[in-house]
């Protein structure tokens, strides 16, 4: 397991603002203060977090004002659209998009510690196509969530079995 630096953590952050600030200039739109406490809040929770969370969240680093979840939706929908963020269907919540992440929507879900994993694995995207084209169905979106047990929760499970 790596641990990250207090200084590769902000280089982390950095990049994914700069990303957000292309995204949204090609898109021909504004990374706004709203918009930037948004990703801001979704980046450092590290873990999936539902808007209504965020909502909470950005509120608090606003001095306390909730945001309108239908304010936080908006933006959500925005970085999904820009391929910022991830939504984790059977969880109702966000993750952020790792760079050169190209949209395929795969996660291992922790039953345990609740942590989510996204993959990219287009054999299996292209997989899915294939059967869908073969059955003359039209998918518009695809997910596959594999909900389990991540190695650290398996083990230690595994640790209190034997004792």
């Amino acid at each position: 397991m790596s641990v990250s630096t207090a200084s590769e953590k902000q280089s982390s952050w950095a990049i994914l603002e700069k990303r957000a600030h292309e995204r949204c200039a090609l898109r021909g739109t504004k990374l706004t203060p709203l918009r930037l406490s948004v990703l801001r809040a979704l980046w450092s929770a590290n873990e999936p977090v539902g808007a209504y969370d965020l909502s909470d969240r950005v509120g608090i680093e606003a001095g306390g004002r909730r945001m309108a979840a239908n304010s936080i939706y908006r933006v959500l929908l925005l970085f999904t659209e820009l391929g910022l963020v991830r939504r984790v269907e059977s969880r109702q919540a966000y993750v952020v998009a790792r760079d050169g992440d190209p949209g395929s929507d795969m996660f291992f879900l922790c039953d345990g510690c609740g942590a989510v994993t996204a993959i990219d694995q287009p054999q299996l995207a292209a997989l899915l196509t294939s059967q869908a084209s073969a059955l003359g169905f039209r998918p518009h979106h695809q997910v596959v969530e594999v909900a389990g047990q991540c190695r650290t929760c398996a083990e230690s499970q595994s640790i209190k079995e034997q004792t």
